[in-house]
């Protein structure tokens, strides 16, 4: 969604201004520039998509007008437009075009429609309580892009009582919140909470340190680990041999940066920790991220931006 709402998707039109020879033309209806409102709004096929869900019947592009502006439509309306929905439907048909620009079967609106849907209710459905939309609390804890020219990586672990297992999750972002690194990965049942969210922190810092990433700030909402990060002492407890590796690393790249966050404010990692829960083996995105990751993502950057 950010990417659209500052034009930096590879739409035609927006290639064609970067001096590279393409055919402008909207490769769906061959009748309209391919700019990103038209890909993702006005074009026959991305109209079909919308039409299936009647809220967004009232909605209209102003005249002219770019994708942002339409988001901001979105968000002001009347009828209560679901935001997610409408960023996963978008996401949707840029992956839908992206399959149909090279020629393999792509999916009918109406298929993309339900995809986008049934992608949202599985996020839903991870979401843990403190962030649902019906438990918001009065005081929100949002997350906030890093300086220029730094990163952010945000970490957290999740318990699978149940599996007798935990996971562990990491989100890099760069300073405008694109997505650079995302991780999910299961490991073994530890015997407090503290050791997984210490391992957690871990893999965050492993993870930069093999993306050679200088300014980096690590945030977690176990205010516990980063009380043990930021402190030069000795860490003596039950996971101090992991907190004692993570300094270790984090002073070989003069990192010295560790921030709490409250969990609503750490919900993308969160929820990467939730979806390890049915992996067999670690999962990394690099400049990309798994799907259920949009409307966390799209909440930060509006919530940034409003």
């Amino acid at each position: 969604m950010w990417r659209a709402s500052n034009n930096a998707l590879p739409v035609n039109t927006n290639l064609a201004h970067r001096h590279i020879q393409v055919d402008t033309t909207c490769a769906e209806c061959q009748s309209y520039p391919e700019t990103i409102i038209h890909v993702l709004w006005s074009c026959m096929f991305a109209s079909q998509v919308w039409h299936n869900d009647q809220s967004f019947s009232a909605l209209h592009a102003p005249m002219g007008g770019s994708f942002k502006d339409l988001i901001w439509c979105a968000m002001d309306a009347e009828n209560k437009i679901d935001i997610e929905l409408f960023a996963m439907i978008a996401w949707a048909i840029w992956k839908r075009r992206n399959i149909f620009r090279i020629n393999q079967a792509a999916d009918t609106p109406d298929r993309v429609f339900t995809q986008a849907r049934d992608l949202l209710q599985e996020y839903s459905q991870a979401l843990p309580p403190q962030v649902s939309k019906h438990h918001q609390p009065t005081d929100p804890c949002i997350w906030k892009p890093p300086p220029p020219g730094s990163f952010k990586a945000n970490f957290d672990g999740a318990i699978f009582t149940n599996q007798l297992s935990a996971g562990i999750g990491v989100i890099i972002r760069n300073t405008n919140g694109d997505p650079i690194a995302t991780l999910s990965k299961k490991i073994p049942l530890a015997t407090s909470v503290e050791i997984v969210e210490a391992r957690a922190a871990r893999e965050a810092l492993l993870l930069a340190y093999q993306l050679q990433l200088s300014n980096v700030i690590f945030e977690g909402d176990s205010s516990i680990i980063i009380a043990a990060l930021s402190t030069s002492d000795e860490c003596v407890t039950n996971y101090g041999t992991i907190i004692e590796e993570c300094k270790a690393v984090a002073h070989s790249c003069s990192w010295r940066n560790f921030q709490h966050i409250r969990r609503q404010g750490n919900s993308a990692a969160h929820l990467l920790a939730r979806k390890a829960k049915d992996l067999s083996e670690a999962n990394v995105w690099l400049a990309c991220m798994p799907p259920e990751l949009i409307p966390v993502l799209s909440f930060d950057n509006v919530s940034v931006s409003s």
